[in-house]
């Protein structure tokens, strides 16, 4: 008996873990969204969205070790994509505009 709920805490807490950690991952991918479409209409966000900011120009993907801009844009596409509740037109401006740069 022992043996059993020990094996259910195990999976019990595996999926909390999981599905957190998912939960944060969706969070970032749409503070991104909502920090970077508040910058392309002209706002600047504040310090609130500095690290969505961050987080977003953070994500580089190089090729033969020298950066690579349409690699980047696709990862950083992706990662946006992740949000569900993102507008697509809006994720598909920001990829424009900051999709392959380094940073603003």
């Amino acid at each position: 008996m022992k043996r059993q709920f020990s094996a259910f805490l195990v999976a019990a807490t595996s999926v909390f873990v999981l599905t957190t950690g998912t939960a944060q991952a969706s969070d970032d991918a749409c503070g991104m969204v909502l920090c970077l479409g508040g910058r392309i209409l002209g706002g600047s966000g504040g310090s609130q969205c500095s690290s969505y900011e961050k987080k977003y120009f953070s994500i580089i993907v190089k090729k033969n070790g020298k950066f690579s801009a349409s690699r980047t844009a696709k990862e950083r596409d992706k990662e946006l994509k992740s949000c569900a509740g993102g507008d697509p037109g809006i994720v598909s401006t920001i990829g424009d505009k900051f999709g392959g740069v380094r940073g603003l």
